[in-house]
């Protein structure tokens, strides 16, 4: 899963402050686990983390 920052927060499990306007990528369990931790101090995960949706494919005509 593939997910644009929205707003900074520190990641305490690979010890780094994640900044706005980045991108990370991640499993759903890790997802999970940064969900339930940001929830912990009152702030929605959607208010963090936007899920990018991947680009759709497009067949060509010949």
């Amino acid at each position: 899963m593939k997910f644009k920052i929205k707003r900074d927060f520190y990641d305490w499990e690979s010890n780094v402050k994640r900044l706005a306007g980045g991108e990370l990528e991640i499993t759903e369990e890790r997802y999970a686990e940064l969900a339930d931790n940001i929830a912990s101090n009152g702030v929605a995960i959607s208010d963090v983390l936007e899920k990018i949706l991947p680009e759709p494919e497009f067949l060509e005509e010949d």
